[in-house]
């Protein structure tokens, strides 16, 4: 991660993709509409705002019921999943993370892990929005299970490649594997972090706009 101040050990970075009108979202999933119905402006002496947008847009989480029938909503994620050590890994050289790249990358001693997928130079919207972005095959799937992993993340808006997206989402949901997806990780580097992810509580939803922070582990 290079040199770091000791001051800034003790500070929280957010990496959450906000939600707004221009956000990208999944092929199909309604964009997001955000309307000011009440303003300080027009004289209406208070700021009221209704929205309109998928459970899946900007930073989120999913939850088994995403793709498994009857599985834990948002209010039943594993709690101690969600905060916690975690691990930014590069993947910004390979077109398709399989089992053979992931261990030779991820730390044995990684239960929880962010992928950043997109490089800090590049046009970011054009690679969020690509029809081929880059994610996990079902071998690093089987991987990040037989590690007993608790949380994955991932800068794109799938955690998995297009041909397996089923596939690769069944085999961490089963497992209560808890998925971030559309994360911020423009200028973070590589390396050992504090995190914290907190989903909205949302009743029977099977994903929810997350607030994702984090901040560097000082080496040991």
């Amino acid at each position: 991660m290079g040199s770091i101040p000791p001051e800034d050990f003790l500070k929280w970075r957010d990496v959450t993709v906000p939600v707004a009108a221009d956000t990208p979202v999944w092929p199909g999933d309604p964009a997001p509409v955000i309307t000011a119905i009440a303003r300080h402006e027009d004289g209406d002496g208070v700021q009221l705002t209704e929205a309109f947008f998928g459970l899946h847009t900007g930073t989120h989480i999913d939850a088994p019921l995403h793709f498994i029938p009857g599985g834990a909503d948002i209010l039943n994620l594993n709690a101690q999943a969600l905060t916690g050590p975690v691990w930014v890994i590069d993947a910004t050289s390979v077109e398709r993370i399989s089992a053979e790249w992931l261990n030779e990358h991820l730390p044995k001693e990684a239960d929880r892990l962010f992928l950043k997928t997109i490089p800090d130079h590049a046009d970011r919207r054009a690679a969020i929005t690509r029809p081929d972005p880059v994610g996990l095959d079902e071998s690093a799937a089987r991987v990040l299970v037989s590690q007993n992993v608790l949380l994955v993340g991932i800068d794109g808006l799938s955690i998995a490649v297009v041909d397996r997206l089923t596939a690769v989402h069944v085999l961490l949901l089963e497992k209560s594997i808890v998925i971030v997806e559309h994360l911020d990780l423009n200028g973070v580097d590589p390396g050992s972090y504090e995190m914290m992810a907190l989903p909205m509580s949302i009743a029977g939803a099977e994903a929810a706009p997350a607030r994702v922070l984090i901040r560097p582990l000082p080496l040991a």
